[in-house]
């Protein structure tokens, strides 16, 4: 698996663990000494139900995405005219942007046993046996599985609410990096 798709992986699964696996903000992560067992973290893995998670996060970013593809085959010359003109239509934009939404959701798709595996093994690095199995008594527990269920609701919710705060703050920065760029034009004081 390549490695933007492993960090991009790391980034989007949820991590959510039980209180007693939890470390204290800014705490240092002690390294575990024996790895716990591969089919325990493969368990965990299984009952996280990554395509719940994934899929309605590759559809958030999809988007961006389809707009970079379109966007890069526009300024390729060696894109055949054709498409170059049905890119330059609303509908021909759509239609190109179904056909990318498709085949990189189809790819990504693929690729869950492969994200799966990749996850299982750093669970299986970070934590030892005795924490593996205590992580999957909590996914396994009323509450974690609970909150297993609610990972797509919240992660939707959370990013709803991260691109609010987001533009708040890009509109806040924006006068000020403006300000700042300009600056930059100005000739330096001697």
């Amino acid at each position: 698996m390549s490695r933007p798709i492993i960090l991009l992986t790391a980034m989007l699964l949820p991590t959510p663990l039980p209180a007693a696996a939890q470390v204290a903000p800014g705490a240092p992560v002690a390294s575990v000494a024996v790895p716990g067992s591969i089919d325990t973290a493969r368990a965990i893995v299984a009952r996280m139900q990554i395509d719940r998670t994934m899929d309605p996060l590759f559809q958030q970013i999809m988007p961006l995405m389809i707009s970079n593809v379109e966007n890069a085959m526009l300024a390729d010359a060696r894109t055949p005219d054709p498409l170059k003109s049905r890119l330059g239509t609303d509908a021909g934009r759509k239609q190109v942007g179904t056909i990318i939404a498709e085949e990189f959701t189809a790819a990504f798709r693929q690729r869950y046993p492969d994200i799966g595996a990749a996850a299982a093994e750093e669970y299986r690095k970070l934590f030892s046996e005795p924490e593996l199995r205590a992580i999957l008594a909590f996914y396994t527990s009323p509450a974690g599985a609970k909150l297993l269920q609610a990972q797509p609701q919240l992660q939707q919710v959370l990013s709803e609410q991260g691109r609010v705060l987001g533009r708040e703050a890009g509109m806040a920065a924006f006068p000020r990096i403006q300000a700042r760029l300009a600056a930059l034009g100005a000739p330096t004081a001697k």
